[in-house]
């Protein structure tokens, strides 16, 4: 999964309605301007923050290995930044207006899905 993945739901006047959070994965649902579902289904978790709520809206969705909660977690799980699987990536969701990060996970596997 890259980047481009989320092209067609980044700045499309998008909102986050549902986070499903399990021991195994979460799952994340968003709405854009012309009713698309799409979920993003996070597997292999290591870590997850948030600090938004259900409806906000949400701009760009990006994925890197360098935002400092990424860093942190990543070194007390493996030690060593070498250690680091390339598997592993951040997913961030960032808020509409001014592209502050409001979700972010961690995690092994990610899967974007347009359901509806």
């Amino acid at each position: 999964m890259n980047n481009e993945q989320f092209d067609f739901i980044s700045n499309n006047d998008a909102v986050l309605k549902q986070v499903v959070v399990t021991s195994e994965a979460v799952t994340i649902e968003i709405e854009t301007w012309d009713n698309i579902i799409c979920e993003i289904s996070c597997a292999g978790i290591y870590a997850f923050k948030s600090s938004t709520g259900i409806g906000q809206d949400i701009g760009d969705i990006k994925l890197n290995r360098d935002s400092d909660f990424f860093i942190e977690t990543t070194t007390r799980q493996f030690d060593n930044p070498d250690n680091i699987p390339p598997s592993v990536k951040s997913l961030i969701i960032c808020e509409a207006s001014d592209n502050t990060p409001v979700f972010e996970v961690i995690a092994e596997k990610l899967e974007i899905n347009k359901v509806g």
